[in-house]
C-alpha cells in the first residue's frame, strides 16, 4: 500500500473519531499462496458501518462487516482466513490464499503522529501492544517490512515512492500527469532555462541544477526511479553515472535498441561495471508497440509499475523467510 492511500485511509479514520465515531483500523499482516492485497494493506471501519480502503477484492470485507455488526472488539485481535485449526471454524477465499489481519479499535491521538509524517514525507514506525493495546512511534532510517514480534505489530509509514524525470520534456509533461494517481511524487531535473520555463505541468517541481548533483541529493533510499528522456547524452549520461551505482530500484533512458548500445558503451569506459550496466532499463518502458508521447508515457509508467511490484515481492519474501 503507498502512502498516498495509507494517508487517505487514516485521515478518514482520524475524522472518524473526532465525529464520536467507534472506528477499527484493520492490517493485513501475513498473506500464504494467492491474495489480492499484500502485507500492511490497511482499512478502516466506523461503528456505523462505513469503511474506507481494502484488505482483498471483496470476500474478506464482507466476513468483516458481519464481524463487526455482531461484536465491535474493544481489544485488538489477530483474524485468520482462508486456514482452519482446532479453534477456529474454516474460513474459506475464493483465491485459495490464507490472510491474516489485526484488527485494533481505535482512540483518539492514536493516528496523528502517523499522519503528520505522512503528510510531511517522513518515516515514522508505529508499534503496537497487542496484549496492553498500547502505541508508541519510533523514528526509523528506512521503509522496513512490516513485522509482528513479541506481540508487537510494528508498522512503518512514510517516504513516498519518488520518480526523479531528467528533462522538461512531452513525454515528461504526460507521465508527470499520470504519476500522482501511480503514487509517484514527481520531480523534474531540467538544467536548460529555456525548456525549464515553458514547463506547463502545475505543482511539478523543477529542479534547476546538473542532472548528476540531482541524483546524488535526491536518491536516498530505494523508493527512488530514475528516467532520463532529454535524448542529449550530455545530460542523460550525467545522470546515468550517479543513478546505476545507486540505491535507486529503477534507472531508465530514453533511446533506441543501437542508441543505448553506444551509452552501454561509453558508460563502461567511464567506469560503470557490468553488474551496475545490467541494471539499466533501456530502451526504457515496457514493449507495447507505443509511438505517441503519451504511449510512451505509458510504456515507461507501466515499467515503473512493475519493478516496484517485483521490489514488494522481494521484501515479502525476505519478511517471510526471517519467520
Amino acid at each position: 500500500m503507498t502512502p498516498n492511500d495509507e494517508l487517505d485511509v487514516l485521515l478518514q479514520a482520524e475524522n472518524w473519531l473526532l465525529s464520536g465515531q467507534k472506528v477499527v483500523l484493520l492490517v493485513v499482516t501475513k498473506t500464504v499462496g494467492s491474495a489480492p492485497r499484500p502485507t500492511g494493506s490497511l482499512m478502516a471501519v466506523s461503528g456505523d458501518g462505513r469503511w474506507v480502503g481494502s484488505i482483498s477484492g471483496g470476500c474478506v470485507e464482507q466476513a468483516i462487516f458481519e464481524r463487526l455488526h455482531k461484536r465491535f472488539p474493544s481489544t485488538p485481535e489477530i483474524v485468520c482466513y482462508g486456514e482452519h485449526g482446532k479453534q477456529m471454524s474454516r474460513r474459506l477465499m475464493p483465491c485459495g490464499g490464507t490472510l491474516e489481519l489485526v484488527i485494533e479499535p481505535l482512540v483518539a491521538g492514536s493516528l496523528q503522529p502517523v499522519l503528520e509524517a505522512l503528510q510531511q514525507g517522513k518515516l515514522i514506525a508505529r508499534h503496537l501492544d497487542l496484549q496492553t493495546a498500547q502505541v508508541s512511534f519510533h523514528p526509523v532510517a528506512d521503509r522496513q517490512v512490516l513485522r509482528l514480534q513479541d506481540d508487537t505489530l510494528i508498522r512503518v509509514f512514510g517516504a513516498q515512492w519518488r520518480l526523479i524525470l531528467i528533462g522538461a520534456t512531452h513525454i515528461a509533461r504526460y507521465i508527470a500527469e499520470m504519476a500522482p494517481g501511480l503514487n509517484f511524487a514527481t520531480v523534474i531535473c531540467e538544467p536548460r532555462v529555456e525548456h525549464a520555463v515553458n514547463w506547463l505541468v502545475p505543482d511539478i517541481e523543477i529542479d534547476t541544477r546538473m542532472p548528476d548533483e540531482v541524483v546524488v541529493a535526491r536518491v536516498t533510499d530505494a523508493q527512488c526511479a530514475v528516467v532520463a528522456l532529454t535524448h542529449d547524452p550530455r545530460l542523460d549520461d550525467l545522470a546515468m553515472l550517479e543513478a546505476l551505482p545507486s540505491v535507486a530500484f529503477y534507472v531508465g533512458v530514453l533511446g533506441s535498441t543501437r542508441t543505448n548500445a553506444k551509452r552501454r558503451a561509453r558508460l563502461a569506459e567511464l567506469g560503470i561495471a557490468d553488474t551496475q550496466l545490467a541494471r539499466l532499463h533501456g530502451p526504457v518502458g515496457l514493449d507495447i508497440g507505443s509511438r505517441t508521447p503519451a504511449e510512451i508515457a505509458l510504456s515507461i509508467l507501466s515499467e515503473l509499475v512493475l519493478a516496484r511490484r517485483n521490489l514488494r515481492d522481494s521484501m515479502h519474501r525476505q519478511e517471510n523467510n526471517q519467520e
